[in-house]
């Protein structure tokens, strides 16, 4: 996602900060992220759950972030600086507090190599995504099966 960003705005000043792993429920970068949102005039937030999470004989009874990255979610999405949301997963995720308190959302799945490149080229308007599924977006546990 980063090499793609900067190569699709050469003159823009992309920051990064990790602010939160993957798994788990630390968030040691919260407030280094904070930081740098509060000091850029947009956001980028990639959050998502690991490969190993969905698929065959990977049943969850949450399907909802772990807390490290909900809390990271949850900090940058107060720092008043629009949010573009980012997901990488492998099924819908039950995080209706996210998606509207986003100012977009863009569902990425489990993308290939070319990814960061891509989905800059969608963030920055260069590329239109034609790929549109009918799929329904859980907002609890409890609406499954839908």
């Amino acid at each position: 996602m980063l090499e793609g960003l900067r190569a699709a705005l050469p003159g823009v000043e992309v920051i990064h900060v990790a602010g939160s792993a993957m798994e788990g429920d630390e968030c040691g970068g919260a407030s280094q992220a904070l930081e740098a949102a509060r000091a850029s005039d947009a956001v980028v937030l990639c959050i998502g759950e690991p490969k190993t999470w969905s698929g065959e004989a990977a049943s969850r009874t949450e399907i909802a972030l772990p807390r490290g990255q909900q809390t990271l979610c949850d900090t940058l999405l107060q720092s008043g600086k629009p949010v573009t949301t980012v997901i990488f997963s492998g099924r819908p995720l039950a995080i209706p507090d996210i998606i509207a308190r986003s100012a977009a959302v863009l569902a990425a799945w489990f993308p290939g190599a070319q990814a960061g490149h891509a989905l800059a080229d969608i963030l920055t308007g260069r590329d239109e995504p034609t790929g549109r599924l009918a799929i329904t977006w859980p907002r609890s546990v409890g609406q499954i099966p839908i």
